[in-house]
């Protein structure tokens, strides 16, 4: 597994999906959406991935740019899977909500990676 820590973030490359970790104060926009974009493109090529984002300090606070959803749609569609969210909050939940509004993919909110990975292995 390659890992990369852009400071306010962690990417992490696994095999068939990108884990991304948000740390306390960060703030996803579209920057960092075309730096992970391009990451993915030179790891992964055309090949479509699964994105999961992964509270690890339920008392961290962290923001998505909602923009990148419609800003970057057709890549989003063309490129992801699935998103799955690993988290206790409800507001992380909100955002995936705003995820399965706004796109075709499968989303999955859960509680622990141990969670997510069973709904992986089941679906994909």
């Amino acid at each position: 597994m390659k890992s990369i820590d852009f400071g306010s973030f962690i990417l992490e490359f696994e095999s068939h999906f990108i884990k991304l970790i948000l740390k306390d104060g960060a703030h996803f926009d579209g920057e960092k959406f075309e730096n992970s974009y391009d990451l993915k493109s030179a790891i992964y090529g055309d090949k479509k991935i699964g994105v999961l984002i992964e509270r690890t300090d339920p008392n961290a606070s962290y923001s998505f740019d909602p923009l990148i959803l419609l800003n970057n749609l057709e890549i989003l569609e063309k490129q992801v899977l699935w998103v799955v969210v690993v988290s206790e909050k409800a507001l992380d939940y909100g955002h995936l909500e705003f995820v399965k509004q706004m796109t075709k993919l499968k989303c999955m909110a859960v509680s622990t990676c141990e969670e997510a990975k069973q709904w992986i292995a089941e679906n994909f």
